[in-house]
């Protein structure tokens, strides 16, 4: 037989041998097992220890079975009791009777029978600590749920049985007009309150978040509700807790407005209008109005006066355009307005298109008066596109491009001859080369750079891309690269070919040359990235070469990035010199080690002028201590006749193409 968990029984017997073979068996199914020999003794163990059951015989010395009992009865003490007795009178048994004992057993006492008895009255005592428990948790729950929350009870039709303390107090504070509430009906809609019922009748628990409205007050919140007193099969009370979310869900608005609400100007902002844009039907037209000069006008008279004339512009948009035809007006960059119109139909989007006009008139006539002191004449460039198969901001944006570039007020996206061709080449580019860098398509092709006897110095790294649509046609850079810059994949790019290089020739004998643009160079990302890969391969020969032909954007920083390379063993060419931008100001602080002579120049060397700037900049180079490169060197003529001016290096189809590294 099992024991039972956590039992404690009072035996109660005067004959010492009974006492304790009895109390030995009886801890065979309980706990504890305290004994005592006549009531007294009893009465004491009682106030010692907490007693679950007691077992007891009648005739006992100094206080007998049954005052024992009946003593306990009259202080409240209820715990089951089980009678041994060698006695049947029947005085005996009426008394058990009124004391309420639970079982009655004759002497002498058959062990297996009182076991089963006391096994039985466990059983029945877990029953009831378990549901005591249940109880008090329960309880506890209810006094959570009364405290923490809006509690409404209702009867199995929704009338009213009560309302706790929270929520009256809650529309006390808020200051509301006392509304008497009489039913679900009177808090929430039909629907609501049907849908509710409907569930809980059914003992299934409800719970949405709904409208609630009290008085002229509205509210959101999270209804739960249960049937919470059940009478037999049937329903007799409804809980209903209302959990008020309206200070979230404003909170939540008030955050999503300040995120779509530009601050300067008070109109939606450009995550607004993106938002907006995603969500149009058809028949809308776009315009992006530009204030000619704008960082200008910052430059020249400050930010304040700056932000002032786009508060003022914003104002004065709204009062040009005020009709039905102005879908909306937004701030969505710092110096562009745009504005979506109803352009349904050919003769809508015409009458916008006049609209613009007003626009631009309007704002020419217009004198931005800053401090009630200064006057600035403004001027705007409009692009416009309507909704179609593309993108309609970048189509409006590469409008208001080519606008400016032409000089123009206006310009029509569909308008534009040959442009859409342009835009749906370049998306397919762009998606090329993103498919490309996933695909593991981007390869680096590389070309020999040769000193005066023809022997091969090093290498220099080429980008290719294996078209991801056609895998066997190879791109040069002439096709996606001026694409690329113009994306977030242009630094995906440029790190590809950096492993791809240091891959390549990690235990190469000859060197590595990787062009960088200025814009690899100001990415942080970028560079951390090329300075894990010196740091890894110190002592490998690499040289970084920077594209001297798109200019050198910001001196300090590219001196500081040099300074930092060439701690790691690297050195710097400047490539493309002489090919437009070429500033000899580089010269005094850049640690420069290489000149790499532009094509441009290596292709008039048989002129007379060629030859001379030729000859001026590989002078210039050796009174530095420089080295030179000439490019595109593509014949033996030429490769001679550099020579004879002492060019140091050669790189050209003369030598060699460009190869994959297997080919090398």
């Amino acid at each position: 037989m099992e024991q039972s968990a956590d039992i404690s029984l009072l035996y109660v017997e005067d004959e010492a041998g009974v006492r304790n073979s009895v109390g030995r068996s009886l801890a065979l199914v309980v706990d504890r097992v305290y004994t005592a020999e006549n009531g007294i003794e009893a009465l004491e163990m009682m106030r010692q220890h907490p007693i679950d059951m007691i077992v007891t015989d009648i005739r006992m010395p100094r206080m007998d079975g049954l005052s024992f009992i009946e003593k306990l009865r009259n202080d409240h003490v209820d715990v089951p009791v089980v009678i041994t007795s060698a006695f049947n009178e029947l005085e005996y048994l009426g008394r058990a009777i009124d004391l309420k004992v639970d079982k009655f057993i004759n002497k002498p006492i058959r062990m297996d029978n009182l076991l089963d008895v006391v096994g039985r009255l466990s059983e029945a005592i877990m029953t009831k600590r378990a549901l005591r428990a249940r109880r008090q948790e329960l309880e506890h729950y209810r006094q959570a749920i009364e405290q923490t929350n809006f509690v409404i009870r209702v009867d199995s039709m929704g009338a009213l049985i009560g309302v706790n303390r929270e929520l009256t107090e809650y529309f006390h504070i808020r200051g509301e007009v006392p509304v008497k509430i009489t039913s679900l009906a009177s808090l929430l809609a039909p629907g609501d309150v049907a849908e509710l019922m409907a569930q809980a009748r059914k003992l299934q628990v409800y719970s949405k978040t709904i409208p609630l409205i009290h008085g002229k007050e509205h509210y959101t919140v999270v209804a739960t509700a249960f049937a919470s007193i059940l009478d037999e099969e049937s329903v007799r009370e409804i809980t209903v807790m209302f959990n008020n979310i309206t200070p979230v869900i404003r909170e939540k608005e008030e955050t999503i407005e300040r995120l779509y609400t530009d601050a300067l100007t008070g109109l939606p902002n450009r995550q607004k209008l993106f938002y907006d844009l995603a969500r149009l039907e058809s028949g809308v037209g776009m315009m992006i109005v530009d204030i000619d000069g704008f960082s200008k006008l910052n430059h020249l008279y400050g930010f304040e006066i700056g932000d002032n004339i786009l508060k003022e512009m914003a104002q004065l948009l709204q009062r040009i355009w005020p009709d039905e035809r102005l879908r909306a007006l937004y701030r969505s960059d710092t110096d562009h307005f745009v504005i979506l119109v109803d352009a349904q139909g050919t003769d809508a989007w015409e009458g916008s298109r006049s609209l613009a006009d007003e626009v631009i008139r309007g704002v020419e006539e217009h004198t931005f008066v800053i401090g009630g002191v200064l006057s600035i004449e403004v001027g705007v460039t409009i692009g416009a596109s309507r909704v179609g198969e593309d993108d309609l901001y970048s189509e409006a944006l590469l409008a208001l491009e080519y606008a400016k570039s032409v000089r123009a007020a206006f310009q029509c996206f569909s308008d534009l001859d040959g442009v859409k061709e342009r835009f749906a080449h370049n998306l397919t580019m762009q998606r090329k080369v993103k498919n490309a860098l996933a695909g593991d398509m981007i390869v680096n092709h590389y070309q020999p750079i040769v000193n005066a006897a023809g022997e091969i110095v090093k290498y220099e790294a080429l980008v290719r891309m294996h078209d991801p649509e056609d895998p066997g046609v190879l791109l040069t850079p002439y096709h996606f690269l001026e694409i690329t810059r113009q994306s977030k994949n242009y630094p995906i790019l440029t790190k590809r070919v950096i492993a791809n290089a240091f891959r390549d020739f990690s235990d190469a004998d000859h060197g590595i040359g990787i062009n960088l643009s200025f814009d690899d160079i100001s990415n942080p990302d970028v560079t951390a990235y090329l300075e894990e890969f010196l740091q890894e391969h110190r002592g490998m020969k690499v040289t970084l070469e920077l594209l001297e032909s798109e200019g050198l954007k910001d001196l300090k920083q590219t001196i500081r990035f040099c300074q930092r390379m060439k701690g790691y063993g690297a050195e710097i060419a400047i490539d493309d010199f002489g090919s437009g931008y070429s500033n000899f100001v580089y010269f005094f602080d850049m640690p420069i080690d290489i000149l790499k002579i532009d094509g441009s120049l290596v292709k008039r060397i048989h002129e007379y002028r060629g030859y001379a700037v030729v000859e001026a900049i590989v002078q210039f180079a050796r009174r530095l201590g420089l080295q030179t490169v000439a490019e595109f060197v593509e014949d033996g003529a030429t490769f001679e006749r550099l020579k004879t001016l002492g060019v140091d290096l050669f790189q050209g189809y003369h030598f060699a193409p460009p190869k994959p590294l297997e080919a090398l």
